[in-house]
């Protein structure tokens, strides 16, 4: 870029991935579950709809909300502790459709 010096960030997002230059998955991880999390959010009146059945609104839930949760997730390589995040961001949606406290 015509000898122009390149800045050096720490992360970027390329693609609605985030990129770290420590090559980990926690910044990434963070930005999918906060994506997840407004997506379940946005449904917020079909979980509470009594007249919509328990059943439909896990099945709602499977279709809609992993799918932003993992998007890109098939090239992560993770460790225990973020697997555990993703199971309890889950487990917590779980428990609202199912309004457990």
């Amino acid at each position: 870029m015509d000898g122009a010096p390149f800045e050096q960030v720490s992360h970027f997002t390329y693609l609605g991935s985030v990129m770290s230059a420590d090559g980990t998955l926690d910044r990434e991880l963070n930005a999918r579950i906060g994506k997840a999390h407004g997506t379940f959010t946005l449904l917020y009146k079909i979980w509470y709809n009594r007249s919509i059945q328990t059943s439909t609104n896990i099945c709602i839930q499977k279709a809609a909300v992993p799918t932003v949760l993992l998007y890109g997730g098939e090239v992560w390589t993770t460790t225990q502790s973020q697997d555990r995040r993703v199971e309890a961001f889950h487990q917590r949606c779980l428990r609202r459709i199912l309004r457990i406290q």
